[in-house]
């Protein structure tokens, strides 16, 4: 459907800034700013440092889990040319937002990688699933240890309904693909047949997505996929951990990744570029419930935030001065600038 007068990008944005105002307003509203600068001042920068360093091998795990996924469909494919289109897909998602990282993976570096847009997605699908599965597994794990009565309701029933729709599509996804590819070329010839030939093209693609998951299917594979996507999260709640260091935060045994695992389900609710907002407010609010006062939360928060986006958003805008980064980042532009027009 078209949006008269207004482009795609123009929707995402009137649409996430009045989210990112409210649930900005919500997190830094009550927000004692002169003492929070005070615990800024006297802030550990060792402490950030390190967590900076471990956030690098955090995504050299990342660029891992995708790359032996990647293997499946592309068996010679090597480990650095999947590692400039993710960190570059991470930057355009920090800068552009709503998930548009996936989708400058999915269409910008079909020849780097030597795979259709199609396979590609299926990678990131196969990827996103197994992330939000266990990211959900380490909120409950550590909710037992947080004040239930300064949790959202709706966080905590959103996720149980999220755990249950990942875990689904995943035994469903991997456990019976090619039967389900096998159905969606029969809908497809049979749509063909009738005439409807954008119904017929869109179940057709969803058959080659099919047939993709067909062939990443392996158990040993997904398991271990599993295990390395749990360690990732808790890489990056350890970031967490040292970042809570640095402001003197101690004795929050679990508190630190339970705010991380909070704050990062919340990216889901659409918002401005960054994630500004949400992401915010649920890590102040996990921080919280483990008994963290309201402006030592908040200067977490904040701190935590940039810690997390600055150094994957650098690392991808320094692809602009390298001429291979250049052209990445054309595609990228051209990909997040799509009007509705452009997509039909």
């Amino acid at each position: 459907m078209r949006l008269p007068g207004l482009t795609w990008r123009n929707a995402r944005v009137a649409l996430g800034v009045p989210v990112t105002v409210l649930f900005s307003w919500l997190a830094f509203a009550h927000m004692d700013w002169n003492a929070g600068w005070k615990v800024v001042a006297s802030a550990q920068p060792w402490w950030i440092g390190a967590g900076v360093a471990l956030l690098a091998i955090e995504y050299s795990m990342r660029i891992l889990r995708w790359w032996m996924i990647l293997r499946c469909l592309a068996p010679g494919l090597p480990y650095s040319r999947c590692a400039g289109p993710f960190i570059a897909s991470v930057a355009a998602d920090n800068v552009f937002g709503f998930r548009s990282g996936d989708v400058v993976r999915t269409f910008a570096f079909q020849k780097q990688l030597g795979l259709t847009p199609l396979h590609v997605l299926s990678t990131v699908v196969v990827e996103r699933l197994l992330g939000i599965t266990t990211l959900l597994l380490i909120f409950f794990a550590t909710l037992s240890g947080a004040d239930p009565d300064r949790m959202p309701a709706a966080l905590i029933d959103g996720s149980r309904w999220m755990i249950v729709l990942s875990v689904s599509s995943l035994i469903v996804l991997l456990s019976a693909p090619a039967r389900l590819a096998a159905k969606a070329h029969a809908a497809s010839s049979r749509l063909s047949a009738s005439g409807h030939r954008l119904s017929a093209r869109v179940v057709g693609w969803a058959e080659q997505i099919l047939n993709s998951f067909a062939m990443i299917r392996s158990p040993k594979l997904i398991f271990k996929l599993f295990l390395l996507s749990l360690v990732i999260w808790l890489l990056e709640g350890t970031v967490f951990a040292m970042v809570a260091r640095s402001l003197s935060l101690t004795g929050l045994g679990a508190g630190p990744w339970f705010a991380h695992a909070a704050g990062t389900l919340a990216t889901i609710i659409p918002s401005a570029p960054g994630n500004v907002g949400p992401y915010d407010y649920f890590i102040i609010v996990g921080m919280m419930a483990y008994g963290v006062p309201h402006t030592m939360a908040t200067v977490f928060g904040i701190v935590a935030h940039a810690v997390i986006w600055l150094p994957p958003t650098l690392g991808g805008l320094a692809w602009v001065v390298l001429p291979a980064g250049r052209s990445m980042w054309n595609r990228i532009g051209k990909v997040a600038a799509c009007t509705e027009s452009d997509l039909q």
